[in-house]
């Protein structure tokens, strides 16, 4: 996020609100941000973001013994 950020010359929030689909971002923003996203390969890293949220968004189950 930090290299889209640079490249555009955008904040860091700007990024992540964009990449999140969030209201207050412009669609020329989001356009610019996701098509440079795409171009780096950016995928979300699910760990980091369990971490900050503490949310995990795992389904899990337990069997009886």
């Amino acid at each position: 996020m930090k290299d889209i950020a640079g490249d555009l010359r955008v904040s860091l929030m700007t990024v992540s609100k964009a990449l999140r689909n969030h209201s207050d971002i412009s669609d020329g923003t989001r356009k610019r941000v996701l098509k440079r996203a795409h171009e780096l390969g950016y995928q979300p890293n699910w760990i980091a973001r369990s971490l900050a949220t503490r949310r995990t968004y795992m389904v899990g189950w337990s069997f009886p013994i």
